[in-house]
């Protein structure tokens, strides 16, 4: 399915076997269980988070934070106990950013980069949306998909 700034947060846009098959390459890959459940649970997009996670953080792989994979409230980032209240934290914020009515890709990445639903200038959120046509294609970004392992 095809990913625009309009497209709803809280559809899904990639299967779940092409989402683990892109965490089994990253540096979250042994969290794909629970990442996906949080995806499931929260009603958030996998491809969404993937997207954002891939342009914000490398897949955690550079958050300036200990288990902090979305770099919630940087610069002055949050750490978290583990990776999975982390990742929980980030679901939780999507999803009241999808209850305030920010449930587009465009908008809530706008909220996500500057605060401003209505955009923030520059290409980020251009860039994630890209990503998010990328994933939901087979291409996945930079990584070559291949079968998941199951982690998490």
């Amino acid at each position: 399915m095809a990913v625009t700034g309009s497209s709803n947060i809280g559809t899904p846009s990639i299967s779940d076997s092409a989402a683990r098959a892109i965490l089994s390459n990253s540096h979250l890959s042994a969290y794909a269980n629970k990442f996906m459940n949080l995806a499931s649970r929260y009603g958030i997009d996998p491809n969404w988070a993937l997207s954002y996670l891939q342009w914000e953080s490398n897949y955690g792989a550079t958050s300036a934070n200990q288990n902090n994979p979305f770099d919630i409230n940087c610069p002055s980032c949050f750490d978290y106990p583990s990776m999975e209240a982390g990742l929980e934290a980030g679901f939780a914020l999507w999803a009241s950013y999808k209850a305030r009515g920010w449930s587009t890709w465009h908008d809530s990445l706008s909220v996500a980069l500057c605060g401003n639903p209505s955009g923030c200038g520059g290409s980020w959120v251009d860039s994630v949306i890209a990503q998010g046509n990328s994933n939901s294609a087979g291409g996945g970004g930079s990584w070559e998909p291949s079968p998941s392992s199951g982690g998490g």
